[in-house]
């Protein structure tokens, strides 16, 4: 920023010569130019202070040049630098410190571009030259580059600053929700040759139905049908798939079908389900502080919504045997219309998975394990993002028996490039009428 330097040279004369005079008078920070270690922890001591400050408007909006949002944060830290206790060396250094910071909370800098176009996916960083995205089911490599790795370890440090997150060597992996909405995963420069690494994954500012998803192809009208009618028959349903298949998207498209007076509870690790509705609870996550701190896990939401009285309960995604567990409990005392996301290959890989999780958390036998999902579960969704297609698909859907057996619904025939559909089951026909629901083969 342009009104730093003049505003420097007074700090220049405020703080000229003056470590010997404070030096054994109070606590001196100086922080050196050439001492990497020095300038990670003013940098550190930096974002946390923004971060606390100016938490509520980091997380709800963008940090637009010239607004007074960016003044003030500017303005925050020369009063934080031009206490006598920091020491400079240079002294201009201070003003390179604080340019840094600034330039990374207005957008994403040389990124931005990337993150203005809403038809790319995904980004990732692998080294300072480079930075490839995800656009229409393909990679490509952008002619975008950091010039240094140290300007890749100040985008890294300012961009999670704004979320109030950070690595070092004691912390080299972090992830987190962006204030647009996007989900950043970076790891530290300890962990690769290549120095700092990120993936981003953009919000998708449109909204996807399933007419959407039959227009992309990732399903056909009779499917879309049926995902409907077991939205509106509250059955119990898992959407699986592996990294970036569209779990999270058809999460969002069928949950458009949720009667508008259920009280929808959603927890994630990072929010990322947009379910535009009245009665909805949102809840997030929350990593530990860096006294150790105040962390909330997705189990100890899932025990906590339980008492709020939910209609349906929506699990952003099942990583861990304490969330599978208790998942699969919530269920069986009574709530109806549950759904998660999990990662895993295909159906028979997902209920296993999800069995082997409850069974390690809960101490039970894999076998018992299995009785709770088969009586818990009663669709499991496949998606898969086809490399070769270059698109996303649903390739299966099943019902889950309660013996187990998993009994194909529809799926995928990549032979003949069509969707098979199969006659229901009459369990599953029952169940649809029930609900009043006209049943078609």
């Amino acid at each position: 920023m342009e009104k730093i330097a003049p505003v420097y040279k007074q700090m220049d004369l405020a703080y000229k010569d003056k470590s010997k005079e404070l030096n054994g008078k109070i606590s001196v920070t100086i922080v050196s130019k050439d001492d990497p270690e020095s300038i990670e922890k003013i940098n550190s001591l930096i974002k946390e202070l923004i971060a606390e400050k100016y938490e509520n408007e980091l997380k709800s909006i963008e940090v637009a040049k010239g607004s007074k949002l960016e003044n003030d944060i500017y303005n925050t830290l020369i009063d934080f630098l031009n206490k006598p206790e920091y020491i400079f060396i240079p002294h201009s250094f201070k003003a390179e410190v604080i340019n840094n910071f600034m330039l990374g909370l207005s957008g994403y800098g040389i990124l931005q571009p990337l993150m203005d176009d809403d038809s790319i996916e995904d980004i990732y960083i692998y080294a300072p030259d480079k930075i490839y995205y995800l656009k229409d089911g393909r990679k490509y490599k952008s002619d975008i580059e950091f010039e240094t790795p140290e300007k890749l370890k100040a985008f890294v440090d300012n961009t999670l600053g704004r979320i109030n997150r950070t690595i070092n060597n004691k912390n080299p992996i972090e992830d987190g929700r962006l204030p647009d909405g996007s989900r950043i995963a970076v790891s530290a420069e300890v962990l690769s040759p290549n120095g700092n690494t990120i993936n981003i994954r953009k919000f998708k500012k449109e909204r996807i139905t399933l007419d959407t998803l039959v227009a992309n192809g990732a399903i056909d009208e009779w499917m879309k049908d049926l995902l409907i009618k077991i939205i509106e028959s509250r059955m119990n349903f898992l959407v699986s798939g592996g990294t970036s298949s569209g779990k999270t998207t058809m999460l969002n498209a069928m949950a458009q079908y949720i009667d508008p007076y259920d009280n929808v509870t959603t927890i994630e690790d990072n929010i990322e389900l947009q379910l535009n509705r009245d009665f909805w609870l949102q809840l997030e996550t929350r990593k530990a502080n860096i006294e150790g701190n105040g962390e909330v896990k997705m189990e100890d939401l899932l025990v906590h919504l339980l008492r709020r009285s939910p209609d349906r309960i929506v699990v952003g995604e099942i990583r861990s045997g304490a969330v599978a567990d208790t998942f699969m409990n919530a269920i069986q005392t009574g709530h109806d219309g549950t759904c998660a996301t999990i990662h895993a290959n295909n159906p028979e890989r997902c209920r296993s998975r999800m069995c082997k999780l409850a069974s390690v958390a809960s101490g039970q036998p894999f076998k018992a394990a299995q009785d709770d999902f088969d009586h818990s579960i009663n669709i499991i969704i496949q998606l898969k993002r086809d490399e070769v297609l270059h698109k996303r698909l649903c390739t299966s859907i099943d019902f889950v028996n309660e013996n187990g057996k998993l009994s194909n619904l529809a799926h995928f025939d990549k032979k003949t490039m069509t969707f098979v559909h199969n006659p229901l089951p009459e369990v599953l026909k029952e169940r649809f009428e029930e609900y009043g629901l006209e049943v078609s083969e």
